[in-house]
């Protein structure tokens, strides 16, 4: 879990980075940062709009935050449980090993409210939902259509409002208007 202050200095070497660097020098392979840009060469550094995009998803995190247990070895979730609180989240944590407690943001917005009955008789919950935000109450309602890609709309009983956007091999999830994933469509599952 980053401090506020950790965050702000986080934002500010990935401005200094994104402001000081073209994404040729940081794809080359003898650019003294590449190995960390890169994970040792695992996968491309960021280009200008991802860190664009980055920087977005990290500020959205100091706006109104809830936690998650994330398996380092596993690469997922610990848990299927959103905390309201880090002491709530660290409690859990020190039942695992290897965890990390994981601040996420989620935006409350007011969207209109659905009775559990207009819910009843549409698709279960998509599993990248489920995993995002430890509610399985997710249900597939209509929702406009962008002309890009796959649009899904879901909504759940406490008038959260979710958006699945799967375009070639990029998708995108908002809730409630923010963006809580970013990345390609073969990790979500299918919505």
């Amino acid at each position: 879990m980053l401090t506020n202050r950790q965050l702000a200095t986080v934002l500010a070497a990935l401005r200094y980075w994104q402001r000081t660097t073209t994404h040729q020098q940081r794809s080359d392979r003898n650019f003294d940062e590449h190995p960390v840009a890169t994970d040792g060469g695992t996968f491309e550094p960021l280009t200008d709009d991802q860190i664009d995009t980055l920087c977005e998803c990290l500020h959205a995190l100091s706006q109104f935050a809830r936690y998650v247990l994330y398996d380092f070895d596993a690469h997922e979730l610990a848990t299927t449980v959103v905390y309201s609180s880090y002491d709530n989240a660290k409690e859990d944590a020190d039942q695992f090993d290897q965890v990390l407690i994981v601040k996420v943001s989620l935006e409350a917005a007011d969207v209109e409210k659905r009775g559990e009955d207009q819910l009843s008789d549409l698709p279960a919950c998509p599993p990248i939902l489920a995993r995002l935000t430890g509610i399985v109450s997710w249900r597939e309602v209509p929702g406009p259509q962008t002309g890009c890609g796959l649009d899904y709309w879901y909504t759940n009983p406490d008038g959260r409002r979710a958006y699945i956007n799967i375009d070639q091999d990029q998708a995108t999830v908002s809730i409630d208007g923010e963006c809580v994933y970013r990345g390609s469509s073969s990790d979500l599952g299918r919505p």
